[in-house]
């Protein structure tokens, strides 16, 4: 994974749609990102619309984070908590998930080729894309198949 490098976009009224203080706890590092969720306890992070991809998020609480529109593909989100979270139409192309908790997270237009779900703590709450399901039947069905074969 690689150190926090981003850009930020911009909405079509031109003002940047993140919120700098959480960019920059990004930058800083997940003990950085915990005290700033420690001074604004209240506060939903908004990285909406920015490019983080390939950032290691192993283990971060980035509940209620707003990732609408952000470029995530290849992050690391293993173990991390991410429940609230808004992926909406991100590009979580190849992006791991493994034993996140994404519950009440949503999914809705995301793009999540190739991204791994595994372990992932996903209640029937959540919103996720017919493809997760898909995956997740496949990967129960293989799994079957090999007790099957065992």
């Amino acid at each position: 994974m690689r150190r926090a490098n981003f850009r930020i976009s911009s909405n079509e009224e031109g003002r940047n749609m993140a919120e700098q203080i959480w960019l920059d706890a990004i930058v800083e590092g997940k003990d950085a990102w915990d005290k700033t969720r420690t001074v604004f306890p209240e506060e939903n992070p908004d990285l909406s619309y920015t490019d983080l991809f390939e950032i290691d998020f192993k283990g971060w609480n980035l509940t209620k984070a707003n990732f609408k529109g952000t470029d995530l593909s290849g992050a690391d989100f293993s173990g991390a908590d991410l429940s609230g979270a808004l992926f909406n139409d991100c590009d979580l192309v190849g992006a791991v998930f493994v034993d996140a908790t994404i519950e009440g997270a949503s999914f809705e237009g995301a793009e999540i080729a190739n991204a791994n779900f595994g372990g992932a703590e996903a209640p029937d709450t959540t919103v996720i894309p017919p493809s997760v399901r898909r995956q997740r039947m496949i990967e129960e069905r293989k799994r079957q198949e090999q007790e099957g074969k065992g």
